[in-house]
C-alpha cells in the first residue's frame, strides 16, 4: 500500500480540523486516493494503494476483523492479501509478526476488539505522529496539512539542513515526531505500546575469515532465494562501479533471475563505462538515465515541478526538491512495471563505512568525526553549538539503548551503521519508493545485518570482506573492473589506496572535522541556474521569512545545503509553519 492515516475519534470530532474532508484532501494533494475507510472503536483508517500496485488489504467476511499492510513485506513466499490473511490468522500480542515478515513495513491489526500497529524489526519504515491530534501516518505532508497550528523545530531543521535528514524521533516541526520503531503499539481497547524486541547482539563476534563469510553467505543466499521465488525477473535494480549493486546482482544471478537493471550518470562517468562493460559479458539490457539531459524549466513550469517534487517526495527529501524534474520522472518510470525495485542501499554493512580504526570511541569524538558537517558561521544566534551536540550525543546513546557518557565500544559503533544513519537517513529515500511500488533494501534484513555485524571490523577493512563474499558468489563478476580503478577482489584494492584509508582511519577527530567543514564550506562556489534567485522567487517568499531566524542564506555556498534551505523554507511556507 502506498499511504494511509490512522485517526483518532477527537481529531475527527474537532470542529476546527475538517475532520474526514481534510484527511481525504491532504492525501489527494500526495496523490494517495482513498481508496478505503475503514472504522474501529476509536479510529478511522484511511487506507490508499502504490501508484502501481494493488490495495493491501484483507478483511474478515465474518467480522470487523481486519489486517493492513503499507510497504513492502513477504511471509513464506506469499505477499498481498494471501499473506495478510495469513498474518491475521497466526498473529498474537504473545508471538509478535515481525519477527516472521522480511521487508519494510506496517502492519494494522484489528482483532477482537483491539488495535495494533506493528513496525519491521529495525524500524525503516517511517511512521509519523501527532500524539496531540491522535495521527498516525506514513506521510509527513498529509499530517503537517491537517494540523492546526504548527512550529519548526531547531534541532530537526539544523540536523536536516546540514544532514539531509531529523534524526532520533524529530521531525523539522515540533508537533510531528517519527516513531523509533521496532515496536508494537496497541491503540485499542485501552492505548499501550508492547515492549521493543531485543536489540542486536553487541556481544562476542564469530572466527574471522570462513566463518563469518559462510554465516553471512547463508543470510544472503536464504534472503535473495526467497525474493527470486516470489518475484522472478519481475525485478528492477541500480548497477554502478561499486561494492553494493555487484553484490546483488551476484546474489540474482545466483538465485536465477536476470533482473532489470539501470544506471545514472553522464556518458563519460565511470559508473556507466563499467555498467556497460558488465551487461556486456553478462549479455543483459541495460537502461541508462542522465538527469542533466533534461532540459531547465521556464520560470512559468517551476512552480508545477516543484510542487509535485514536494507532495511526491513528502516535503524534505534529501537531495532536495529544486531540480529539473528528472529525478521523480526516473522514479516513476523504474515502478510502473509493477515488480519489485531493489536497492543496494545498506551494503556497508560489510565495509568499514565510518573509515574508524578497531578502538573505543567517545560519543561526542564519534559525532565530530563522522557527523561534523555542520557550519556554525551560516547559522544565526538560534544555533548553540554545545546543545546541538548534546542533543546528537544524547539520540545515539537512545538509539543504542546506552546510558552515560561512557565510551563507545566498536561493536557498538558498527551498530551505529544500521541503527542511526540507515534508519533515520537512508529511509528517507526508499519511503518514496514504497509508495510508488514494491521495494526493499535487501542489504539491511534483519537477519543480514545480524550476521554482518558479528564480522570483525578488521575483516571489513578496504572492501576485503565483501570482496570475499562477491567473489565466492561469483569470481568472473568480482574480477571486472570498478568505477573505483581496480577490480572487486579480496587483493583488488592497490596498495596506495589502502594506505590512504589508514591515514583517514587514523586521523583525530578534529582534523576530521576540519576535514567535514571543508567539505560544506568550500565544495561549490557557482550556483547553477535552478538554485539562481530568480528561480527561488518563482516559488516561494524570497526573504525567508521562518529559516532568517536561523540561517544566513547569503552566506551558503553548499549547493546541496542551499537546496535543502530553499526546500524546507518552502515546506514551511506551504503547511504554515511561522
Amino acid at each position: 500500500m502506498g499511504a494511509f492515516m490512522l485517526v483518532s475519534n477527537r481529531f475527527l470530532e474537532n470542529p476546527s480540523t475538517r475532520g474526514k474532508r481534510a484527511i481525504r484532501e491532504a492525501m489527494r494533494r500526495q496523490g494517495h486516493l482513498v481508496q478505503a475507510e475503514i472504522n474501529t472503536q476509536n479510529h478511522l483508517l484511511f487506507l490508499s494503494s502504490k501508484r502501481y500496485r494493488p490495495l493491501q488489504l484483507w478483511q474478515s467476511p465474518n467480522s470487523d476483523d481486519f489486517c493492513a499492510g503499507v510497504g513492502t513485506f513477504f511471509n513464506r513466499n506469499r505477499e498481498g492479501p494471501e499473506s495478510l490473511s495469513s498474518l491475521y490468522a497466526r498473529f498474537s500480542i504473545e508471538h509478535p509478526l515481525r519477527f516472521t515478515l522480511s521487508g519494510t513495513f506496517c502492519l494494522i491489526v484489528f482483532k477482537q476488539g483491539r488495535l495494533y500497529v506493528i513496525q519491521d524489526r529495525l524500524g525503516l519504515y517511517q511512521i509519523f505522529t501527532n500524539s496531540e491530534l491522535g495521527i498516525w501516518s506514513n506521510l509527513l505532508v498529509s499530517l503537517a496539512l491537517v494540523t492546526p497550528r504548527l512550529s519548526p523545530s531547531r534541532q530537526g531543521l539544523y540536523e536536516y539542513i546540514f544532514r539531509g535528514a531529523s534524526f532520533g524521533g524529530d521531525s523539522v516541526v515540533k508537533e510531528i515526531k517519527r516513531l523509533r520503531g521496532n515496536f508494537i503499539a496497541q491503540l485499542e481497547p485501552t492505548v499501550h505500546r508492547h515492549p521493543r524486541s531485543p536489540p542486536l547482539d553487541l556481544g562476542t563476534k564469530q572466527p574471522p575469515d570462513v566463518v563469518c563469510l559462510e554465516n553471512c553467505l547463508t543470510r544472503l543466499r536464504e534472503l535473495f532465494k526467497e525474493i527470486a521465488q516470489i518475484y522472478g525477473d519481475s525485478i528492477t535494480c541500480a548497477l554502478s562501479g561499486g561494492y553494493d549493486t555487484r553484490l546483488m546482482l551476484a546474489l540474482l544471478l545466483e538465485s536465477g533471475v536476470r533482473p532489470k537493471l539501470y544506471t545514472y550518470g553522464r556518458p563519460s562517468s565511470p559508473d556507466l563505462k563499467t555498467a556497460h562493460l558488465i551487461v556486456q559479458r553478462l549479455k543483459l539490457e541495460l537502461d541508462h538515465f542522465d538527469r542533466e539531459v533534461e532540459p531547465l524549466p521556464s520560470l512559468d513550469e517551476f512552480p508545477g515541478l516543484v510542487d509535485r517534487n514536494f507532495m511526491a517526495f513528502d516535503g524534505c527529501p534529501e537531495q532536495g526538491i529544486l531540480d529539473n524534474g528528472m529525478d521523480l520522472k526516473t522514479r516513476l518510470q523504474r515502478a510502473q512495471s509493477g515488480g519489485l525495485v531493489l536497492n543496494g542501499g545498506g551494503g556497508e554493512i560489510f565495509r568499514n563505512f565510518w573509515e574508524l580504526p578497531d578502538r573505543e570511541l567517545s560519543p561526542r569524538d564519534f559525532i565530530i568525526s563522522c557527523y561534523g558537517t555542520y557550519d556554525p558561521r551560516i547559522t544565526t544566534s538560534q544555533f548553540c553549538e554545545e546543545e546541538y551536540l548534546e542533543n546528537f550525543e544524547k539520540k545515539i546513546l537512545k538509539e543504542l539503548d546506552l546510558r552515560g557518557n561512557g565510551l563507545l565500544s566498536r561493536e557498538a559503533i558498527e551498530q551505529l551503521y544500521p541503527r542511526y544513519r540507515c534508519k533515520y537517513w537512508m529511509a528517507k529515500n526508499h519511503a518514496i519508493n514504497l509508495r510508488f511500488t514494491e521495494s526493499l533494501l535487501p542489504f539491511l534484513h534483519y537477519n543480514v545485518i545480524d550476521a554482518a555485524m558479528r564480522v570483525p571490523v578488521t575483516f571489513k577493512f578496504h572492501g576485503r570482506f565483501q570482496a570475499n563474499l562477491i567473489s565466492l558468489i561469483n569470481p568472473d563478476l568480482a574480477a571486472l573492473p570498478s568505477s573505483y580503478g581496480h577490480p572487486l577482489t579480496p587483493r583488488g584494492r592497490p596498495l596506495y589506496k589502502r594506505m590512504g584509508s589508514q591515514v583517514v582511519m587514523h586521523a583525530p577527530p578534529g582534523i576530521r572535522q576540519f576535514g567535514l567543514h571543508s567539505f560544506i564550506r568550500y565544495r561549490d562556489w557557482n550556483r547553477p541556474s535552478i538554485l539562481e534567485m530568480e528561480f527561488v522567487k518563482a516559488i516561494m517568499e524570497p526573504d525567508f521569512p521562518t529559516l532568517s531566524k536561523y540561517i544566513f542564506s547569503g552566506k551558503v555556498r553548499n549547493n546541496r545545503t542551499f537546496n535543502r534551505i530553499c526546500t524546507l523554507e518552502y515546506f514551511y511556507q506551504k503547511v504554515g509553519v511561522r
